[in-house]
C-alpha cells in the first residue's frame, strides 16, 4: 500500500494473536560423548488388551550415546520411579559412569516428589519438555512408534494372541539392541553400551512364536514308551548363555533350557489351537507423530526400550531357595482358553545389562500336586521365576466368544478362583473404558450429587491470572469381611501437592485413633456385655469448614451451567486438600462436645460419655465404633447431623474380621482375608507352611548374602504390608517384621527369602488372631517385659513387651537406642520403655472410670532389684536418670513388679526367633 515503507518491525497485539505459529525445532539431537550423559525416557500406553499380568503401559529408557534401550511393562504410570531408580543403580554399576541428564515429558509420572528428590540427591539435571511439545523429546517419542511396530510384526507373523505383547516387547528390544544403526557407524547399541562387545551372529535367533521341541530328560518321562520331547512356543533368548526361553502350555510354565530343536517355519499357536483368540492389539491414539517432528537418524528410527529383565538374577534368586522352592507356580486360568495359558504374566529373557525388571510380585513356591517334582532338575534345566501376578480382571482381557475346548481338557485348580476380582481404574478415562463403566459412572453421579447437597463448590467466572488447583478422580471398591465387593466409590480429589503453605493451607495435623484404644474398648464392652455397633459417615470430608479461598479447575465429567471461562470455588473442604482431615476432625469433635461427650486425654479420637448410660465412640477418620448401652439415642442424634450409613453390629473394621461370642463374653479379631491377599500378591498362596516366622536362632546379616536390590519383590511394600498385619492382630510375627524392617535400604536375596519364610508361616496360621474380654480379674494391667541382650550384630539389644487389660491390647518390639553393658541394663531399659506404655494405658482406663494398677512381670532379678532400690554402683551409675522415672511409678504404687521364669516369659516371642515348640507355647498364651 505504501511503497518503500517496511512493516517488518511493526508487531501489533492483534497481529501476534491472529498470526501466531509454532517456532521451528532443532533438526537433530547431538550424540553425547559417553554413555549415561543423556538419558531419554517416556511412557507408552495404555495398550489394550492388557498383558496376562495386567500391564498396560511401557516405560522406556534410552541411552543417548549408545542408543541402548530398556523397557519396563507396568500396570500404573506411578511405577516409573521404582523402575528408574533401579535402572540407575544397575547402569551406573555396569558402566562405571553416572547419569548426568534426563530428558522426559512434563507428565505427572516424572514431575513428582520422588523424581525431584532423586534427581536432587544424585545431581542429575532434569530437562522436561514444554507442554504439548513432544518434539523436544524426539528420540523417546520415535521409540514409541518403532517399538510398537516391532511388537505388531512379532505378534502377527506367527499369529500369537495380543495378550503376549509383553513378551513380544522384550523380544523386540533384544533384537533392536543388536541391530546396527547408521548414526553409530553401523555399530550395534549393545556394543557401544558394554565393553568388550558381546559376540555377534544370527544363528541363535529364531522367529518369535515358532514351534520348538524340548528334550525331556529321562527323569521327567512318564514311561519307557512315553514321548521324549515337549512341544513349546519360543519366547526369546537368554542373555549371556546360549539358552532359550520357551512356554510349555501343558504345565503352564516358562522354561529355560538349551536342549531343544527349533522349527523356525512353523507357527506354534495355530498348531496347538484350532481357534485363536480374536482380541486385537489396541494402541493409544496419542502415538501419532506430528508432522513437524525433527529429523532423526536411523539410530532413533530403531529406538525402543526393552523390558530389562535379568534372567540371571532371577535364576540366582531361585538357587537361594530351598529345594522345594525351585518350581514356579503358574496357576491355570479359571476359564479354559485355547491354548490353556497361565494367567500369570512372565517377564521374557532380556539382556543381562537390563536389570530393572517390572516389579515382581510372584515368588518361588513349592511344587504343585498337578506336576510333581520328585527329583532335582537335570543339568542345563531350570524354571524361570515369574515376575508378575495374575490379572485382577480376567473378563476384561478374555472375551467369552473365545472360550473353546482345548485339546487337553482339564479342570482348573480352585486355588485361582479367589484371584478374580475387579480391576480398579486409576483415572476417569480408564473407568469409562472398563467393563464396569456403568457402575463407576453411577458412583461419579453420586459424588456430584453429594457435592451439590453439601454445597461444596459453586461456579464462578475465572479471573485473569486466577490460580487454579487441578483435580483427579480416585476410584475404590469397598468389600466386606469375606472380600465381596459391596460398593463402588468415586471420590473427586484436589491435587493437594500443588498447594502453597500459608496461602492455600495453614495447620494440617489431624489425629487418628490408636488400635490399642480400639482393642481395649472391644475387650471392655465384651466383658460387660455392652452393645457394639458400627457406623460410617458418608462423604465425611465434605462436612469440614474451609477458611482459605481455593479455586479448582472444572473436573472431568462435570458440565458447567455458566458461559465463558468458568472455574469452581470451594466453599467447604474437599478430598485431597492438605487441611481436609483436620477440618473434618474439628467438625466431628465439635459435634461430640455438643452432644455431651469429651475426648479422652489418652486418645483424641476416643470420645466418652459417662453418667447414666455410658457410651463410648472410637473414631478412625469416617468410621465410628460405638460401644455402650441403649445406643439408639446416640445414633439418632448423629444421623440428624450427618448423613450416615448404619452398619449394625460390628463385623469388620480396619481390615479386621470381628467375631463375637456373647455367651463367653469374648470378641476375636482376625485377618485371614488379609493374609490370603498377601500370599496372592507375592505368589505364595500354594507355598509349604512353616512352623516359625523365622528360622530358629537365625540372624539376618544387614549386608546379606546375595545381590543387593535383586530383581525380586518390592521389599519396602512387602515389609509395610507385614507391619500393618503385626499392628492389628499378629503379635507372633512382630519380631520377624521388626528384623525385616531394619533392612529397607539395601535388601538382598537373603532378606527376601526371610520375608517369604514369614509368608510360609502365615500360610499355616492365617486363621489366628487375638481374643479380648472374658476377664476374671479386671483390677490389674498385666504386662510381660523382656529383652535379648546384645543379640544384634551392632550389639544393641531387642526389647519386647505385651500388655493385657481385658485381653491383649498392646505389644511392642524394638531395638534399643544404645548398647547395654549388661543383661540387667538391657532388661531395665525395656522396663522403662514399658512404663511409658502403661502410663498411657492407666490414663485411658481412668477415662472409663476404672482405678487399675499395673503388674510387671520380668525374668531378670537384677533389673527388678534396680527398679525397687536406688542402687548406685559402677555397673549402673552410667544409666541415665530419665530411665529411673519407672522407679517413681513403682514407689507411688502405680505398678507392681514380680519375677517370672524365662520359661513363662511370653514377651520372649517379641525379642528373638524361638524354637518351634517354645514359639507355639507363647503364641497360645498371647
Amino acid at each position: 500500500m505504501l511503497p518503500g515503507f517496511n512493516f517488518s518491525g511493526v508487531d501489533c497485539n492483534s497481529c501476534l494473536r491472529s498470526k501466531g505459529h509454532r517456532l521451528p525445532f532443532p533438526g537433530q539431537f547431538p550424540l553425547p560423548s559417553n554413555v549415561l550423559e543423556v538419558i531419554h525416557m517416556d511412557v507408552c500406553g495404555p495398550i489394550n488388551p492388557a498383558t496376562r499380568g495386567g500391564n498396560r503401559y511401557i516405560f522406556q529408557i534410552i541411552d543417548g550415546h549408545s542408543r541402548m534401550r530398556f523397557t519396563f511393562p507396568m500396570k500404573l504410570k506411578s511405577d516409573c520411579y521404582h523402575h528408574f531408580s533401579r535402572f540407575q543403580k544397575m547402569a551406573e554399576n555396569q558402566t562405571g559412569r553416572r547419569v548426568k541428564t534426563v530428558v522426559s515429558d512434563n507428565g505427572g509420572e516424572f514431575i513428582n516428589k520422588g523424581f525431584l528428590k532423586l534427581f536432587e540427591e544424585a545431581g542429575i539435571i532434569h530437562l522436561p519438555t514444554a507442554p504439548y511439545t513432544p518434539q523436544q523429546n524426539p528420540i523417546a517419542e520415535r521409540a514409541n512408534r518403532t517399538l510398537l511396530e516391532r511388537i505388531r510384526v512379532l505378534l502377527l507373523d506367527y499369529q500369537v494372541p495380543a495378550e503376549w505383547w509383553g513378551e513380544a516387547c522384550s523380544m523386540a528390544t533384544y533384537l533392536l539392541n543388536r541391530t546396527p544403526v547408521s548414526s553409530l557407524n553401523f555399530q550395534t547399541p549393545i556394543s557401544k553400551w558394554v565393553a568388550p562387545s558381546p559376540p555377534t551372529g544370527v544363528d541363535h535367533l529364531h522367529p518369535f512364536g515358532c514351534t520348538a521341541v524340548i528334550h525331556l530328560p529321562k527323569e521327567r518321562r512318564s514311561s519307557k514308551v512315553g514321548p521324549t520331547g515337549i512341544l513349546c512356543m519360543f519366547l526369546g533368548n537368554v542373555e549371556g548363555h546360549r539358552n532359550f526361553c520357551l512356554y510349555n502350555p501343558e504345565s503352564g510354565r516358562i522354561l529355560i533350557t538349551h536342549d531343544f530343536t527349533f522349527k523356525d517355519g512353523e507357527a506354534f499357536w495355530p498348531l496347538y489351537s484350532s481357534s485363536l483368540p480374536s482380541s486385537s492389539l489396541s494402541l493409544p491414539s496419542n502415538l501419532s507423530l506430528p508432522a513437524d517432528l525433527p529429523v532423526v537418524s536411523m539410530a532413533e528410527v530403531s529406538e525402543d526400550v526393552t523390558s530389562p529383565g535379568v534372567v540371571e538374577a532371577l535364576c540366582n534368586e531361585g538357587e537361594n531357595e530351598s529345594t522345594e522352592a525351585i518350581e514356579v507356580c503358574l496357576p491355570q486360568p479359571v476359564v479354559e482358553v485355547c491354548p490353556p495359558q497361565p494367567v500369570v504374566e512372565v517377564c521374557l529373557p532380556q539382556p543381562v545389562v537390563e536389570v530393572c525388571l517390572p516389579q515382581p510380585v510372584v515368588e518361588m513356591c513349592p511344587p504343585q500336586p498337578s506336576v510333581p517334582l520328585e527329583k532335582p532338575l537335570p543339568k542345563g534345566w531350570t524354571y524361570k521365576p515369574v515376575a508378575e501376578t495374575a490379572p485382577k480382571d480376567v473378563t476384561s482381557a478374555i472375551s467369552m466368544d473365545n472360550v473353546v475346548s482345548g485339546r487337553r481338557s482339564r479342570a482348573p485348580p480352585n486355588r485361582f478362583a479367589g484371584a478374580v476380582v475387579g480391576l480398579v481404574p486409576c483415572s476417569f478415562g480408564e473407568a469409562m473404558a472398563s467393563s464396569k463403566s456403568s457402575a463407576w459412572l453411577n458412583a461419579i453421579v453420586k459424588e456430584f450429587a453429594s457435592l451439590e447437597q453439601h454445597q461444596v463448590v459453586k461456579e464462578v467466572s475465572r479471573g485473569k491470572n486466577q490460580r487454579l488447583l487441578d483435580t483427579t478422580w480416585v476410584f475404590r471398591e469397598k468389600t466386606d469381611a469375606e472380600g465381596n465387593v459391596t460398593e463402588e466409590k468415586a471420590r473427586l480429589c484436589v491435587k493437594g501437592f500443588r498447594q502453597i503453605e500459608d496461602v492455600d493451607f495453614h495447620e494440617t495435623f489431624a489425629p487418628t485413633g490408636w488400635l490399642a484404644t480400639l482393642r481395649f474398648l472391644l475387650g471392655y464392652c465384651a466383658s460387660n456385655n455392652f452393645d457394639i455397633q458400627q457406623m460410617d459417615v458418608k462423604t465425611a470430608f465434605l462436612h469440614g469448614d474451609l477458611d482459605e479461598e481455593i479455586f479448582i479447575q472444572i473436573p472431568k465429567g462435570y458440565t458447567p451451567t455458566m458461559k465463558g471461562e468458568v472455574c469452581l470455588k470451594l466453599t467447604k473442604s474437599l478430598y485431597g486438600l492438605k487441611q481436609s482431615p483436620r477440618n473434618w476432625y474439628l467438625r466431628i469433635k465439635r459435634f461430640f462436645t455438643e452432644a455431651g461427650f469429651r475426648p479422652s486425654a489418652a486418645d483424641p479420637c476416643f470420645f466418652i460419655k459417662t453418667g447414666g448410660e455410658p457410651c463410648f465412640v472410637f473414631l478412625h477418620v469416617d468410621d465410628l465404633v460405638i460401644g455402650g448401652q441403649n445406643l439408639h439415642k446416640f445414633k439418632e442424634k448423629i444421623i440428624s447431623t450427618f448423613e450416615m450409613k448404619d452398619l449394625g453390629e460390628l463385623k469388620y473394621v480396619l481390615g479386621m474380621k470381628v467375631t463375637r461370642n456373647r455367651s463367653m463374653r469374648t470378641i476375636s479379631l482376625s485377618q485371614e482375608l488379609y493374609v490370603d491377599n498377601l500370599l496372592k500378591d507375592f505368589g505364595m498362596q500354594d507355598c509349604k507352611p512353616a512352623s516359625t516366622p523365622l528360622v530358629p536362632s537365625s540372624r539376618l546379616d544387614p549386608i546379606g548374602n546375595g545381590d543387593v536390590n535383586p530383581a525380586g519383590i518390592n521389599y519396602r511394600r512387602a515389609v509395610g504390608l507385614l507391619s500393618y498385619l503385626v499392628s492389628c492382630t499378629r503379635p507372633d510375627i512382630a519380631f520377624a517384621a521388626s528384623c525385616l524392617a531394619q533392612l529397607l535400604n539395601a535388601p538382598s536375596i537373603e532378606h527376601e527369602n526371610a520375608f517369604k519364610h514369614v509368608l510360609r508361616y502365615l500360610k499355616g496360621t492365617k486363621g489366628l488372631g487375638i481374643t479380648l474380654g472374658n476377664v476374671t480379674d479386671n483390677s490389674l494391667i498385666v504386662a510381660f517385659c523382656d529383652a535379648d541382650w546384645g543379640s544384634n550384630d551392632d550389639s544393641r539389644s531387642f526389647s519386647g513387651s505385651c500388655v493385657f487389660c481385658y485381653g491383649l491390647v498392646g505389644w511392642k518390639t524394638s531395638k534399643q537406642e544404645v548398647v547395654a553393658l549388661s543383661s540387667t541394663e538391657a532388661e531395665y531399659r525395656s522396663i522403662s520403655s514399658f512404663c511409658q506404655d502403661i502410663s498411657w494405658l492407666l490414663e485411658l482406663t481412668n477415662d472409663f472410670g476404672l482405678t487399675l494398677k499395673g503388674k510387671l512381670l520380668c525374668d531378670n532379678q537384677g533389673a527388678l532389684s534396680l527398679l525397687k532400690n536406688p542402687l548406685y554402683q559402677h555397673r549402673t551409675r552410667h544409666i541415665k536418670l530419665q530411665l529411673h522415672w519407672c522407679r517413681e511409678l513403682f514407689n507411688a504404687g502405680n505398678i507392681q513388679a514380680e519375677y517370672v521364669s524365662t520359661t513363662n516369659m511370653m514377651a520372649d516371642i517379641m525379642t528373638k526367633s524361638l524354637p518351634c515348640q517354645t514359639h507355639a507355647t507363647h503364641r497360645v498364651s498371647l
